[in-house]
């Protein structure tokens, strides 16, 4: 199997420098390798979100059948916080409200050792989980108890650091393309730019970090708005990124094997 992977990355970057589409060299793609016990990342300020709505999207690549371990985590105290992991093989969506109740969604059945991407919505009212691309499961907040004073975030962006301590791990394996956004992005735009990158300038995208840059001590918000996030533990850069081909601003990226660079140590 690997043979035929190999060839047919081979062949894809072939394709693409026949075309004139960016192949790796010229499109940098990767991932950000942890390794389940001290790698996270955090941002290196509060991340401000105020208009009671939220999205999370990554891709990730579990190592296990029951993998367990947190992928982005926000929590203004004493109450608001937001939650996105994985719980035994199943994905977790947690929102804690002002009166100290946390709402819950889960939807297992992750395979492991391949990518997934997810995406997690809240438009005031109603959470919605995705997996790659498709509504997976809903839970009506309001009916449950409201936010009664309001959904407001600002705080720094925890990922991989088990904060939560809903599963006591931090996650292990590969994630990407890690974006917030301040409002909740329908099923239609999380299925059509998921397998794109961003500019980093759409409307609503507080925080993007594509780990394209190799840059071992720092992820890069390519947003612009500061948010760039401090690597811990000794994450590892790799040239694996997710497992089809992303496009960069409606061009295909070509992302092939696994390769490890240096670890950074501190």
């Amino acid at each position: 199997m690997k043979g035929v992977l190999q060839f047919v990355c081979g062949l894809t970057v072939a394709v693409a420098m026949l075309v004139g589409l960016p192949t790796r060299s010229q499109a940098t793609p990767g991932s950000l390798s942890l390794d389940g016990l001290d790698d996270y990342v955090a941002s290196q300020s509060a991340v401000n979100i105020t208009t009671n709505q939220i999205t999370l999207e990554a891709w990730v690549y579990p190592t296990a059948t029951q993998a367990s371990g947190s992928i982005m985590y926000f929590n203004t105290p004493p109450n608001r916080y937001v939650y996105l992991g994985l719980e035994s093989g199943g994905v977790w969506f947690v929102i804690g409200d002002p009166a100290g109740v946390a709402h819950k969604l889960r939807k297992g059945g992750l395979v492991a050792n391949q990518w997934h991407h997810l995406a997690a919505t809240y438009d005031g009212s109603i959470m919605r989980l995705y997996i790659n691309g498709t509504e997976v499961t809903t839970f009506d907040v309001e009916t449950d108890r409201s936010f009664t004073s309001g959904f407001n975030l600002s705080t720094r962006l925890y990922i991989s650091l088990d904060a939560f301590t809903l599963s006591g791990q931090n996650f292990h394996g590969p994630l990407d393309e890690i974006r917030v956004w301040d409002y909740a992005r329908s099923a239609a735009q999380i299925s059509a730019a998921r397998n794109s990158t961003l500019q980093g300038t759409e409307s609503g995208l507080v925080l993007y970090y594509p780990f394209d840059d190799g840059n071992l001590t720092q992820a890069t918000d390519a947003t612009g708005h500061g948010y760039d996030g401090q690597l811990r533990g000794g994450p590892v850069y790799s040239t694996e990124g997710v497992n089809e081909n992303l496009c960069v601003n409606g061009m295909i990226r070509v992302r092939c094997s696994f390769q490890e660079t240096s670890r950074q140590t501190g």
